[in-house]
């Protein structure tokens, strides 16, 4: 008895699927991706880590007009920034 050929159509891997290009579509199909939790957490995420970015930049950007403006040392501009930089409260 001679074994079966398997068709080569049934055994090749399919290539992954491609993302869609709109990004109505793409949200979609990453909603589908992620599971119950959806994109919503994932959002909310990158906008936070955004505005804090910016936040950084703003400051970094902004010191030295701010130094110059109140005629402080760069010692007190420092000390004055890092606690708002670094996360913590005041």
């Amino acid at each position: 008895m001679t074994e079966p050929v398997a068709d080569p159509a049934l055994t090749t891997p399919l290539p992954p699927p491609r993302a869609p290009r709109t990004p109505r579509a793409y949200l979609q199909w990453l909603g589908g991706e992620v599971g119950e939790a959806g994109v919503r957490p994932l959002l909310i995420l990158l906008a936070v880590s955004g505005l804090e970015r910016f936040g950084f930049e703003a400051i970094g950007l902004l010191t030295p007009d701010i130094r110059d403006s109140f005629h402080i040392s760069n010692g007190t501009a420092v000390a004055t920034v890092s606690p708002r930089s670094s996360g913590r409260p005041a």
